[in-house]
């Protein structure tokens, strides 16, 4: 299938089978706006706190090489957003993006990085008490260093 007509399936399944209450076009330009002059051609992608995967199938559709949509379904998220990962990815049929029900701390990138990693609404989620404490509290700061270590370590350089 040609990457034009990958992307206007990818946006229609978005739209219209309950994945994201938006229209199309409202999609299109948010996703513009969102990755302008950023390439993924190639590229491996994680998309930390990624829910129903809806950026990191748009990463593939542009040609990642990898994606890799770290969701835990835990506190702080939305309920049933591994079912519609499933579901965009069946009706996508791409065979480079993967979910791990993972927690970010809790993820294992081996020797891997990455190109690009998307924390679209996320970063106050990766340790909702921390977060919350980063003003007055060491312990909380130094385990958001840990996360941003870790980022840091498992980014293409």
């Amino acid at each position: 299938m040609k990457k034009d007509d990958l992307i206007n399936r990818y946006l229609d399944i978005a739209t219209t089978k309950g994945i994201l209450s938006s229209s199309k076009e409202n999609l299109r330009f948010y996703l513009d706006y969102l990755f302008q002059d950023v390439s993924f051609v190639g590229k491996a992608m994680l998309d930390v706190g990624g829910g129903s995967g809806l950026y990191s199938f748009y990463g593939a559709v542009m040609g990642a090489k990898e994606v890799i949509c770290l969701e835990p379904e835990v506190e702080g998220s939305t309920k049933g957003m591994s079912d519609k990962f499933k579901q965009l990815s069946a009706s996508l049929s791409l065979s480079n993006v993967s979910l791990q029900p993972v927690r970010f701390q809790d993820f294992d990138a081996g020797d891997q990085t990455f190109d690009i990693i998307l924390l679209h609404n996320s970063i106050n989620h990766l340790d909702e008490e921390a977060c919350i404490k980063l003003k007055y509290d060491d312990d909380a700061r130094n385990r958001y260093k840990f996360i941003f270590q870790k980022l840091s370590k498992i980014s293409a350089q």
